[in-house]
């Protein structure tokens, strides 16, 4: 498994791998309540969606 393509999230105490390749986009009216803040994993995301998109 490629860490940088699918890196590690942490909610509400537990470790989940973000399925970085599975993101779409959705109504707003599909998404439920905020679960978790994800902003401190904000660089290890954007690495993830630019591997994805631009192999860098």
């Amino acid at each position: 498994m490629n860490k940088t393509l699918f890196p590690q999230i942490r909610i509400n105490g537990e470790n989940y791998r973000l399925m970085t390749t599975e993101l779409s986009s959705v109504p707003v009216e599909v998404i439920g309540e905020m679960i978790a803040d994800l902003s401190d994993s904000a660089n290890e995301i954007k690495d993830a969606i630019n591997l994805m998109f631009w192999k860098i």
